[in-house]
């Protein structure tokens, strides 16, 4: 095998998180009386995503960002008298029920497992919340591991998370490494700052931006049992 430890993104690569956050949103807003729309919900994913880079910038914690992405979006509601705090509690209930699977998952994961390779998830995110999610699915089965930011202390890109899915799980982070991911700013640059290959998960096409380092660029999950052999 070209490579035979192979790191997987979790949100947006096996898992669809845009649908159980679409839904975990929706469920929170009628909730709470909010209206919903496309429109609303764009403007809260520009804010939550805003965030989230900071974040791996580490400008922000993942506790404080969590909370600011409602209070910004409730302010722009002007629906200051939601508690955001509680809000946010209740949106990661609801997050967590959002088990949806990005098509092929379970297939390459059985795939690779069978080729012999070693399988983790590195992922952003709430440990709680992500552990709900990957734990009942029928591919968890073939993960070697689970390393969420929350747990490590440091989020993706930072080399420090990383080390400590190194430390926790033994991993080789070597030529015959790679990471699949949807993100360039947290899989791919991860990827970068360890010197392993990466796979950029792109099904819509995105454009390249200049400062990341693409080894391969996929399409489809199934692309990936090809790059490995």
């Amino acid at each position: 095998m070209k490579y035979d430890t192979i790191l997987f993104d979790a949100d947006n690569t096996l898992l669809d998180f845009s649908m159980a956050e679409k839904k975990a949103h929706e469920k929170v807003s009628l909730e709470y009386g909010l209206p919903v729309n496309d429109e609303l919900y764009a403007l809260y994913s520009t804010i939550n995503d805003g965030l989230w880079k900071d974040y791996e910038k580490g400008l922000f914690t993942r506790d404080e960002i969590v909370v600011l992405r409602f209070t910004r979006y409730l302010e722009k509601l002007g629906r200051t008298d939601v508690d955001a705090y509680v809000f946010n509690v209740k949106y990661r209930e609801y997050l967590s029920e959002g088990k949806f699977v990005i098509d092929g998952a379970y297939e390459v994961l059985e795939t690779l497992k069978n080729m012999g390779a070693k399988i983790y998830v590195v992922t952003n995110g709430v440990s709680s919340t992500q552990k709900r999610r990957l734990n009942p699915q029928p591919f968890f089965k073939f993960l070697d591991g689970v390393c969420i930011s929350e747990d490590a202390g440091y989020p993706k890109p930072d080399v420090r998370f990383f080390a400590s899915a190194v430390k926790t799980y033994n991993i080789r982070l070597d030529e015959k490494a790679i990471i699949v991911g949807d993100s360039l700013s947290s899989d791919i640059k991860g990827g970068n700052n360890v010197g392993i290959a990466t796979c950029w998960f792109n099904p819509k096409n995105k454009p390249l931006v200049n400062g990341y380092k693409v080894d391969y660029e996929i399409k489809n999950l199934y692309e990936v049992i090809d790059i490995v052999k």
